[in-house]
């Protein structure tokens, strides 16, 4: 039986015979340095994940890990837009600057036990698992191959930041 490709991280012992978990993470490809958000030419940035060619395979749970530094992240939100346009948001502020702490390092899962929260006095401010605005379930049962984009926004001006990791789960 021949599979063809199949996409894994390096942080695992993959070789033939191995099982694979079924939450294997697919990272956005991000440069040293350009992932900056919040300046004036780019006061927002998309990430481009381009998942391989999984044939016939469908989603069943997806969830999205951003690790962002941001001196403010109430400054910040963020979507995802699969490959055949739907767009989900996962997080943001209404503008009230309800989390003044730095950092996001978080996974946005349906299954996690509760909405956004922050420790502004902690860094990274937002930390865990939590649940996105809107439900990723909404692709559940489409391919999961294409392009999908995450993208950041800095909705404040004068403070940049730096987008490190994007993943999907």
């Amino acid at each position: 039986f021949v599979c063809g490709n199949v996409y894994t991280n390096c942080s695992s012992d993959l070789k033939p015979g191995s099982l694979v978990t079924s939450h294997i993470p697919v990272a956005a490809s991000i440069a040293s340095g350009s992932g900056t958000i919040g300046t004036v030419a780019e006061p927002n940035k998309s990430f481009f994940i381009n998942v391989g060619d999984f044939g016939v395979a469908t989603i069943t749970d997806i969830n999205v890990f951003l690790d962002i530094d941001h001196s403010n992240v109430s400054h910040l939100a963020a979507n995802i837009t699969s490959p055949d346009g739907i767009t989900v948001p996962l997080f943001f502020d209404t503008g009230n600057n309800l989390c003044p702490g730095a950092n996001i390092m978080a996974t946005f899962d349906d299954e996690a036990p509760s909405s956004l929260t922050c420790e502004p006095t902690l860094v990274p401010s937002i930390a865990g698992s939590y649940k996105p605005i809107n439900p990723l379930s909404i692709f559940d049962g489409k391919p999961l191959t294409g392009t999908w984009i995450v993208t950041v926004y800095d909705v404040v001006s004068g403070v940049s930041g730096e987008v490190n990791n994007v993943h999907l789960i």
